[in-house]
């Protein structure tokens, strides 16, 4: 969830560009972009996460911990 945030913002946790070195950076943003009308929309890119998404448990725990994230980004000191 947290990397997912990052790849839509591209931004630290104080508001500073990220360079993010990733071949797949481009798709993971696009697709981290999408997260707020689509949970799951990160977790679909399956070059990375394979079938990940097949997983219910998973994927459940994925929406809670995500949709959280995006509506309190500071969580993020306390998943370290």
């Amino acid at each position: 969830a947290v990397w997912c945030y990052y790849s839509d913002k591209q931004t630290d946790q104080n508001g500073q560009p990220l360079e993010i070195i990733d071949t797949m950076a481009d798709t993971l943003h696009q697709a981290a972009k999408k997260t707020t009308e689509d949970a799951l929309s990160f977790l679909r890119v399956r070059e990375v996460f394979g079938n990940l998404i097949d997983n219910q448990t998973f994927a459940n725990l994925y929406t809670d911990c995500v949709t959280r994230f995006y509506e309190n980004p500071e969580i993020s000191a306390h998943l370290e």
